[in-house]
């Protein structure tokens, strides 16, 4: 009898350390949860911000890739225009240089007949 008293207090106390082991088990597994539960929401959340950052990178991309072009237009644009000017100006300096030689010989033949004229009334007289 004193006998099965013991062994059924050994098996009493195996129980309680067992159940106190499970308990303590227990509440390890709830904490190992709520941390994974844990990490896991802030790894969503780094997640969520890299993505929100690649769109963000995407569209700024595509912002300067539009002002690029929109630069490279108005370059375009620009480099017609004076290239335009640049003939004009050309076209301008050639007329002006025709003119000028004209001119010059103008002056010639008007200094050429003077000076015939000259001559030629010096012969009369």
């Amino acid at each position: 009898n004193a006998g099965a008293r013991a062994a059924a207090a050994t098996t009493t106390q195996e129980i309680a350390a067992l159940k106190l082991e499970l308990t303590a088990a227990a509440k390890a597994t709830e904490a190992a949860a709520a941390a994974a539960a844990t990490r896991e929401a802030d790894l969503q959340r780094r997640v969520t911000e890299a993505e929100r950052c690649v769109g963000a990178a995407e569209a700024a991309a595509a912002v300067a890739a539009a002002a690029s072009a929109s630069i490279k237009e108005k370059d375009a644009a620009v480099a017609t225009a004076a290239a335009a000017e640049l003939r004009e100006v050309r076209a301008e300096t050639e007329a002006q240089s025709t003119r000028l030689a004209e001119l010059a010989a103008a002056l010639i033949t008007a200094e050429h007949n003077a000076s015939a004229s000259t001559a030629a009334a010096a012969a009369i007289q």
